[in-house]
Protein backbone atom coordinates (compact mmCIF):
# COMPACT_ATOMS: atom_id res chain seq x y z
CA UNK A 1 0.00 0.00 0.00
CA UNK A 2 0.97 4.08 -0.93
CA UNK A 3 -0.33 6.87 0.65
CA UNK A 4 0.85 10.37 -0.11
CA UNK A 5 0.01 13.85 0.39
CA UNK A 6 0.85 17.35 -0.78
CA UNK A 7 4.42 19.42 -0.07
CA UNK A 8 7.19 17.54 0.47
CA UNK A 9 5.70 14.02 -0.65
CA UNK A 10 6.65 10.94 1.09
CA UNK A 11 4.90 7.72 -0.62
CA UNK A 12 5.63 4.91 1.84
CA UNK A 13 5.27 1.38 0.82
CA UNK A 14 7.10 -2.00 0.45
CA UNK A 15 10.43 -3.04 -1.09
CA UNK A 16 10.76 -4.03 -4.76
CA UNK A 17 11.68 -7.32 -3.00
CA UNK A 18 8.33 -8.38 -1.93
CA UNK A 19 6.01 -8.56 1.44
CA UNK A 20 9.41 -9.94 3.15
CA UNK A 21 11.40 -6.27 2.51
CA UNK A 22 10.68 -3.54 4.93
CA UNK A 23 8.43 -0.57 4.59
CA UNK A 24 9.87 2.27 2.52
CA UNK A 25 9.27 5.68 2.27
CA UNK A 26 9.62 7.65 -1.19
CA UNK A 27 10.99 11.39 -0.90
CA UNK A 28 9.46 14.01 -3.78
CA UNK A 29 9.77 17.51 -3.86
CA UNK A 30 6.58 19.46 -4.72
CA UNK A 31 7.43 18.76 -8.71
CA UNK A 32 7.09 15.32 -7.98
CA UNK A 33 10.68 15.16 -8.65
CA UNK A 34 12.47 12.24 -6.54
CA UNK A 35 14.68 13.13 -3.72
CA UNK A 36 15.61 10.17 -1.67
CA UNK A 37 14.09 6.97 -0.65
CA UNK A 38 14.87 4.96 2.54
CA UNK A 39 13.76 1.83 5.19
CA UNK A 40 11.63 3.81 8.11
CA UNK A 41 12.80 2.99 11.81
CA UNK A 42 9.89 1.48 13.29
CA UNK A 43 8.04 -1.67 11.63
CA UNK A 44 4.89 -0.55 9.81
CA UNK A 45 3.24 -3.76 8.79
CA UNK A 46 0.05 -2.50 6.49
CA UNK A 47 -2.81 -0.23 6.23
CA UNK A 48 -0.58 3.15 5.57
CA UNK A 49 -1.79 6.40 5.92
CA UNK A 50 0.49 9.89 5.95
CA UNK A 51 0.15 13.83 6.10
CA UNK A 52 1.98 16.59 6.44
CA UNK A 53 2.64 19.09 9.30
CA UNK A 54 4.28 21.33 7.28
CA UNK A 55 6.97 21.72 4.43
CA UNK A 56 9.34 19.41 6.45
CA UNK A 57 7.27 17.39 9.43
CA UNK A 58 4.65 14.86 8.39
CA UNK A 59 2.80 11.99 10.60
CA UNK A 60 2.41 8.24 9.34
CA UNK A 61 -0.25 5.83 10.57
CA UNK A 62 -0.14 2.15 10.57
CA UNK A 63 -0.52 -1.07 12.07
CA UNK A 64 2.95 -1.73 14.38
CA UNK A 65 4.76 -3.67 15.98
CA UNK A 66 5.95 -2.31 19.19
CA UNK A 67 6.81 -5.52 20.87
CA UNK A 68 8.12 -9.20 20.21
CA UNK A 69 6.71 -11.19 19.96
CA UNK A 70 3.95 -10.07 17.29
CA UNK A 71 2.08 -7.58 19.02
CA UNK A 72 0.17 -5.61 16.73
CA UNK A 73 -1.01 -1.85 17.64
CA UNK A 74 -2.07 1.27 16.14
CA UNK A 75 1.00 3.34 15.97
CA UNK A 76 1.32 7.30 15.16
CA UNK A 77 4.98 8.64 14.36
CA UNK A 78 5.97 12.25 13.66
CA UNK A 79 8.73 12.14 11.05
CA UNK A 80 10.92 14.48 9.48
CA UNK A 81 11.99 15.09 6.06
CA UNK A 82 14.96 13.16 6.41
CA UNK A 83 13.06 9.85 7.36
CA UNK A 84 13.72 10.55 11.21
CA UNK A 85 11.23 9.42 14.11
CA UNK A 86 10.82 12.46 16.25
CA UNK A 87 8.23 10.55 18.10
CA UNK A 88 6.04 8.10 18.77
CA UNK A 89 2.85 6.73 20.30
CA UNK A 90 0.81 3.71 20.19
CA UNK A 91 -2.21 3.12 21.18
CA UNK A 92 -4.31 0.43 21.99
CA UNK A 93 -2.62 -3.02 22.05
CA UNK A 94 -4.21 -6.08 20.85
CA UNK A 95 -5.91 -7.42 24.09
CA UNK A 96 -6.92 -10.44 22.04
CA UNK A 97 -8.04 -8.38 19.85
CA UNK A 98 -6.20 -6.66 16.82
CA UNK A 99 -6.43 -2.89 16.45
CA UNK A 100 -6.37 -1.49 12.68
CA UNK A 101 -6.21 2.24 11.17
CA UNK A 102 -8.32 1.95 8.32
CA UNK A 103 -7.69 0.44 5.29
CA UNK A 104 -6.77 2.50 2.47
CA UNK A 105 -5.11 5.73 2.49
CA UNK A 106 -6.62 9.18 4.02
CA UNK A 107 -6.89 7.94 7.72
CA UNK A 108 -5.07 11.03 9.48
CA UNK A 109 -5.90 14.33 9.06
CA UNK A 110 -4.79 17.21 10.85
CA UNK A 111 -6.98 20.44 12.01
CA UNK A 112 -4.08 23.02 11.87
CA UNK A 113 -6.90 25.89 13.44
CA UNK A 114 -7.08 23.81 16.26
CA UNK A 115 -3.79 22.10 16.48
CA UNK A 116 -5.05 18.90 16.68
CA UNK A 117 -4.80 15.13 14.36
CA UNK A 118 -7.72 12.95 14.14
CA UNK A 119 -7.42 9.02 13.15
CA UNK A 120 -9.60 6.50 12.17
CA UNK A 121 -9.57 2.95 12.77
CA UNK A 122 -11.22 -0.41 13.64
CA UNK A 123 -11.43 -2.16 16.59
CA UNK A 124 -12.32 -5.94 17.79
CA UNK A 125 -11.02 -6.82 14.73
CA UNK A 126 -10.68 -10.97 15.26
CA UNK A 127 -9.30 -12.23 12.02
CA UNK A 128 -10.95 -15.37 11.22
CA UNK A 129 -9.22 -15.92 7.57
CA UNK A 130 -12.08 -14.54 5.82
CA UNK A 131 -11.94 -11.42 5.96
CA UNK A 132 -13.61 -8.72 5.44
CA UNK A 133 -16.31 -11.10 6.03
CA UNK A 134 -16.04 -11.16 9.98
CA UNK A 135 -17.99 -13.39 12.51
CA UNK A 136 -17.81 -11.27 14.95
CA UNK A 137 -18.83 -6.76 14.84
CA UNK A 138 -16.40 -4.39 14.87
CA UNK A 139 -16.26 -0.94 16.11
CA UNK A 140 -14.92 2.56 14.30
CA UNK A 141 -12.80 4.23 16.63
CA UNK A 142 -12.00 7.85 16.60
CA UNK A 143 -8.55 9.19 18.13
CA UNK A 144 -8.09 12.79 18.49
CA UNK A 145 -4.75 13.80 19.92
CA UNK A 146 -3.00 17.24 19.88
CA UNK A 147 0.45 17.94 17.63
CA UNK A 148 2.50 16.13 20.33
CA UNK A 149 0.71 12.91 19.98
CA UNK A 150 -1.27 13.12 23.34
CA UNK A 151 -4.61 11.54 23.10
CA UNK A 152 -7.52 14.16 24.15
CA UNK A 153 -10.38 11.95 23.14
CA UNK A 154 -11.28 8.42 21.80
CA UNK A 155 -14.77 7.37 21.09
CA UNK A 156 -16.44 4.51 19.18
CA UNK A 157 -19.19 3.92 17.03
CA UNK A 158 -20.75 0.32 15.82
CA UNK A 159 -20.56 -3.53 17.78
CA UNK A 160 -24.09 -3.99 15.79
CA UNK A 161 -22.02 -4.82 12.31
CA UNK A 162 -18.71 -5.11 10.61
CA UNK A 163 -17.16 -1.91 10.30
CA UNK A 164 -14.22 -0.93 7.76
CA UNK A 165 -13.70 2.53 7.57
CA UNK A 166 -11.79 3.47 4.71
CA UNK A 167 -11.58 7.31 4.53
CA UNK A 168 -10.79 10.28 7.40
CA UNK A 169 -11.23 13.56 6.50
CA UNK A 170 -10.86 17.35 8.33
CA UNK A 171 -14.09 19.31 7.80
CA UNK A 172 -13.54 23.30 7.51
CA UNK A 173 -16.14 23.63 10.68
CA UNK A 174 -14.06 21.33 12.67
CA UNK A 175 -14.65 17.81 13.58
CA UNK A 176 -14.15 14.80 10.76
CA UNK A 177 -15.56 12.96 7.68
CA UNK A 178 -15.48 9.17 8.27
CA UNK A 179 -16.68 6.64 5.29
CA UNK A 180 -16.30 2.68 4.47
CA UNK A 181 -18.05 -0.29 4.33
CA UNK A 182 -20.89 -1.75 6.68
CA UNK A 183 -21.14 -6.03 6.41
CA UNK A 184 -24.10 -7.47 8.52
CA UNK A 185 -22.40 -10.70 10.50
CA UNK A 186 -25.38 -12.15 10.95
CA UNK A 187 -26.15 -12.64 7.57
CA UNK A 188 -23.31 -14.24 6.22
CA UNK A 189 -24.84 -15.08 3.43
CA UNK A 190 -25.47 -11.86 1.47
CA UNK A 191 -21.88 -10.89 0.94
CA UNK A 192 -22.67 -7.24 0.12
CA UNK A 193 -21.02 -4.24 1.88
CA UNK A 194 -23.34 -1.19 2.40
CA UNK A 195 -21.79 2.60 2.59
CA UNK A 196 -21.64 4.34 5.86
CA UNK A 197 -20.73 7.90 6.40
CA UNK A 198 -19.92 9.28 9.89
CA UNK A 199 -19.54 13.28 10.89
CA UNK A 200 -18.32 13.52 13.76
CA UNK A 201 -17.93 17.06 15.85
CA UNK A 202 -14.37 18.19 17.18
CA UNK A 203 -14.63 15.67 20.39
CA UNK A 204 -15.37 12.48 18.35
CA UNK A 205 -19.40 12.25 18.82
CA UNK A 206 -21.42 11.22 15.87
CA UNK A 207 -23.94 14.16 14.90
CA UNK A 208 -27.56 14.04 14.31
CA UNK A 209 -27.65 10.25 15.11
CA UNK A 210 -31.33 8.88 14.80
CA UNK A 211 -32.90 8.06 18.66
CA UNK A 212 -32.50 4.22 18.04
CA UNK A 213 -28.63 3.98 16.99
CA UNK A 214 -27.97 6.27 19.96
CA UNK A 215 -26.14 3.17 22.16
CA UNK A 216 -23.75 2.48 18.88
CA UNK A 217 -21.93 5.64 20.32
CA UNK A 218 -19.73 4.93 23.33
CA UNK A 219 -16.83 5.70 25.23
CA UNK A 220 -16.20 2.57 26.62
CA UNK A 221 -16.47 -1.61 25.53
CA UNK A 222 -16.12 -4.95 26.65
CA UNK A 223 -13.91 -6.81 24.10
CA UNK A 224 -13.29 -9.18 22.59
CA UNK A 225 -16.45 -9.57 21.87
CA UNK A 226 -18.03 -12.19 21.61
CA UNK A 227 -15.55 -13.82 24.47
CA UNK A 228 -14.94 -16.67 26.50
CA UNK A 229 -14.57 -16.30 30.36
CA UNK A 230 -12.50 -13.01 30.30
CA UNK A 231 -12.72 -9.66 28.42
CA UNK A 232 -11.34 -7.14 28.31
CA UNK A 233 -13.01 -3.45 29.68
CA UNK A 234 -11.37 -0.51 27.53
CA UNK A 235 -12.23 3.14 28.33
CA UNK A 236 -11.06 5.97 26.52
CA UNK A 237 -7.84 7.56 27.71
CA UNK A 238 -10.75 10.93 28.69
CA UNK A 239 -11.94 8.92 31.70
CA UNK A 240 -9.54 8.06 34.74
CA UNK A 241 -12.76 5.61 36.54
CA UNK A 242 -15.98 4.06 35.69
CA UNK A 243 -18.32 1.73 37.06
CA UNK A 244 -19.13 -1.24 34.88
CA UNK A 245 -22.49 -3.09 35.26
CA UNK A 246 -23.21 -6.49 33.59
CA UNK A 247 -26.40 -8.12 33.47
CA UNK A 248 -28.54 -11.18 32.76
CA UNK A 249 -31.74 -11.06 30.24
CA UNK A 250 -33.70 -10.82 33.01
CA UNK A 251 -32.14 -7.55 34.52
CA UNK A 252 -30.16 -9.21 37.25
CA UNK A 253 -27.03 -8.14 38.06
CA UNK A 254 -24.50 -10.32 37.83
CA UNK A 255 -21.36 -8.39 37.86
CA UNK A 256 -20.09 -4.81 38.70
CA UNK A 257 -16.91 -3.48 39.28
CA UNK A 258 -15.16 0.06 39.48
CA UNK A 259 -12.96 0.54 36.86
CA UNK A 260 -9.35 2.41 36.90
CA UNK A 261 -7.37 2.44 33.98
CA UNK A 262 -7.78 2.25 30.18
CA UNK A 263 -7.69 -1.65 29.70
CA UNK A 264 -8.67 -3.68 32.49
CA UNK A 265 -9.05 -7.37 32.39
CA UNK A 266 -12.76 -9.20 33.86
CA UNK A 267 -12.53 -12.48 34.95
CA UNK A 268 -15.88 -14.17 34.47
CA UNK A 269 -15.67 -18.31 34.61
CA UNK A 270 -18.95 -18.49 36.67
CA UNK A 271 -21.05 -17.04 33.20
CA UNK A 272 -22.72 -19.39 31.31
CA UNK A 273 -22.65 -19.34 27.98
CA UNK A 274 -25.21 -16.19 26.71
CA UNK A 275 -26.07 -12.65 26.19
CA UNK A 276 -25.04 -9.91 28.60
CA UNK A 277 -26.01 -6.55 28.76
CA UNK A 278 -23.73 -4.17 30.06
CA UNK A 279 -22.94 -0.38 30.88
CA UNK A 280 -20.43 1.99 31.76
CA UNK A 281 -21.60 4.78 34.29
CA UNK A 282 -19.96 7.94 35.75
CA UNK A 283 -22.25 9.08 37.99
CA UNK A 284 -25.69 9.23 36.19
CA UNK A 285 -24.49 9.77 33.11
CA UNK A 286 -23.84 6.10 31.29
CA UNK A 287 -20.90 6.49 28.72
CA UNK A 288 -21.10 3.19 27.07
CA UNK A 289 -23.63 0.13 26.89
CA UNK A 290 -24.42 -2.68 24.89
CA UNK A 291 -24.45 -6.61 24.93
CA UNK A 292 -21.17 -8.86 25.98
CA UNK A 293 -21.76 -12.56 24.39
CA UNK A 294 -20.24 -14.96 26.25
CA UNK A 295 -19.53 -18.08 23.82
Amino acid sequence: RCSCRAHTSPIIGAGINGDASPINVLYLDKNLNYRFCSSTETTITQNLSSTPLNDSVFYVTGTAVFSSPFHYSMGLYLVNDSNRTLKAAEYWDNHDTLVYPSRGGGTISVDFQKSEVYLSGIFNLVANGNFPYLDNPTWVQFIRTDFELNVKEHTLFGGDAVYIPNCNTHVNEGGTLIAGGRYNHLTPDDKRFNIFVLKTDTSGRVLSLPENLQSLMSEAILAPNPGDDYCYAILGDQHQSVLLSLFDLTGQLVYQEEIHGKATIIILPSLVKGTYPYTFRIKDKVIGSRKWIRK
